[in-house]
Formats: structure tokens, sequence, C-alpha cells
């Protein structure tokens, strides 16, 4: 069986906080669109013309993100700040 975290932590209660852009906003519009999905409509949109010609895959490649629509969790931001305070 594969573990995705250490024996150490995995005892501790995990927790995720996501921002989802506000709806019809310019980033619910960007995500959606790379996205192929708008996740507050439910409807499935045409890509970016320019995306699929650089990636043909990219419906199969957006297959399970577009499940949740475009959010961003928050430890990723947190990560990205102590990275930063690391550089310093």
């Amino acid at each position: 069986m594969m573990r995705l975290y250490s024996a150490a932590m995995g005892i501790y209660p995990r927790y995720a906080i996501y921002y989802a852009p506000a709806p019809g906003g310019v980033l619910d519009h960007f995500g959606a669109d790379l996205l192929g999905y708008d996740a507050y409509s439910g409807d499935d949109l045409p890509f970016p013309g320019d995306v699929t010609l650089a990636r043909p895959d990219w419906r199969d490649l957006t297959q399970d993100p577009r499940k949740y629509g475009a959010d961003a969790p928050g430890s990723r931001a947190a990560k990205s700040r102590e990275a930063d305070a690391e550089a310093v």
C-alpha cells in the first residue's frame, strides 16, 4: 500500500481552504476557459483555440480538474510564502 503522508503526520487531521473566484469575474472566465467547464452553470465550454493547437490532448488533461472548477488551495500559497522567506 502506498502512503501519501509520513507516518508521523498521518495521525493529525488535514484541512484545506480553497478560494474560488466570484462568478462572472475575470479570474472565473480565465479558469473556466482553460478547463472547458463553467463550475457555476455546469456548462461545458470550448477551449481557446491556441490551447488545443499546442496540446491536442488538453481535454483529457483537464478531465479531473474540470469536476471542481477553477480553485486555488490555500496550502500552496502558504508554501510559496515559506519558500520566499527561505530565499531571503
